[in-house]
């Protein structure tokens, strides 16, 4: 097995000489192809290796490496003449990240997998930033979750050994986690084994050591009827994201005091509030669709409000459940840090914005939109109110003077 990629025997090896087989064009970027086996293309659910090209004193960046009809091609902004040597440098930052984050998501659906065996693994992708993995065949309980990702903590705590072989598919062990028809596309299948945790077929960068991980965290999840996805982070990311939480945590007991150990209970109330604002917002759309603020303007009922807590959807949510009876023309104005507005001109000689775009314009905001319906925005607006009372006056002598 002398041919395998170095990327599997000596993950950390970041510097090579290689040489330029092909330089080829394209609309984007140039892609290059090399004559050695030791850059990571992008497959299996991983992205590819990033790096520099170095030849002479000149450097190129390789924003990305991917596969073209079962050839290895890295995509830089410069191309070489073929034949050139040049030294290869691979972002190690980029593939440790990457490493570090696969290895976990084996861990992650090994234990999923030993709490729920009906799951079998579904989409997944891991590169330097995150990853994400959706198991699938089982609905996954929230606490289960949890379970999961302590049980990938311990491991990484146990700094376990990761180590991998390369067996006939025809000999593959039942119990090694494959995906789909891996046997079938390939002679030879590489296992990843990390201790007596995990077993699984697989051609991504692994780390060789499971301390090497460092911190798993779940950021996000979704879960389905027969599905769970879930994004996560390792490493010097998953501790920066806890660090900005529990700060964000503390700074808040100083200004609300509370017990960082009844934070559950704290977001818990902040839920509820959500709750009962959204119900106060329906309840306002209720009373500004059966009683608004209304004029009559020389035979025009113009209609306008002034609404804390909305945005450009609800306003425009509470228009689309009126039905005006004539001439009519209203006005709903939403106080913020960016102040919206909706205005709605209804069997009028004129467009909306033929009413309304000059006193927005010169209040200092911007806007446009459809025959009827015109949207607009202002920012940083010290007096939101006065703001809203001039449009009100400027679209009263508009209405009233055509």
């Amino acid at each position: 097995m002398t041919s395998l990629p170095p990327y599997w025997v000596d993950p950390l090896k970041d510097q090579f000489t290689v040489t330029i087989v092909d330089s080829r064009p394209t609309e984007e970027h140039f892609e290059i192809t090399i004559e050695e086996n030791v850059v990571k293309a992008a497959g299996g659910g991983q992205a590819g290796d990033r790096g520099i090209l170095r030849i002479d004193q000149e450097e190129i960046v390789v924003r990305d490496t991917m596969q073209r009809n079962s050839v290895v091609v890295m995509l830089t902004e410069k191309g070489f003449a073929r034949g050139v040597k040049a030294t290869l440098i691979i972002d190690m930052d980029w593939r440790l990240t990457i490493m570090r984050n696969h290895t976990a998501e084996h861990l992650f659906a090994a234990a999923l997998k030993e709490r729920y065996p009906a799951l079998e693994p579904g989409a997944m992708w891991i590169d330097g930033d995150h990853g994400t993995v959706e198991m699938v065949g089982a609905r996954v309980g929230l606490q289960e979750l949890f379970y999961a990702e302590k049980s990938v903590q311990d491991i990484i705590h146990r700094d376990v050994p990761v180590s991998t072989e390369m067996v006939k598919a025809s000999e593959l062990d039942k119990s090694i986690r494959a995906r789909e028809s891996v046997e079938a596309k390939h002679d030879m299948v590489r296992v990843v084994r990390i201790g007596d945790s995990d077993a699984a077929a697989c051609s991504g960068t692994h780390v060789l050591r499971t301390g090497d991980i460092g911190i798993f965290k779940i950021v996000d999840y979704k879960r389905e009827e027969e599905s769970v996805h879930v994004e996560f982070l390792t490493g010097k990311r998953a501790v920066t994201i806890l660090y900005d939480l529990f700060n964000a945590a503390l700074e808040r007991r100083r200004s609300h005091p509370f017990e960082l150990d009844q934070l559950g209970a704290v977001l818990d109330r902040g839920k509820q509030v959500s709750s009962e604002y959204a119900k106060v917002l329906e309840k306002m759309e209720h009373l500004l669709n059966s009683g608004p603020t209304i004029e009559n303007i020389g035979g025009i009922s113009f209609r306008h409000e002034f609404l804390p807590g909305f945005e450009v959807s609800s306003l425009k949510r509470v228009l689309k459940n009126i039905t005006p009876d004539g001439p009519s023309a209203i006005l709903y104005f939403a106080p913020g840090e960016k102040c919206n507005l909706v205005f709605w001109a209804n069997d009028l000689p004129h467009e909306a914005n033929i009413y309304i775009n000059d006193a927005v314009t010169k209040l200092g905001g911007r806007g446009g939109g459809s025959k009827q319906v015109y949207t607009g925005g202002f920012s940083d607006v010290d007096n939101p109110e006065g703001v809203y009372d001039d449009l009100v006056e400027y679209l009263r002598a508009q209405l009233l003077h055509g």
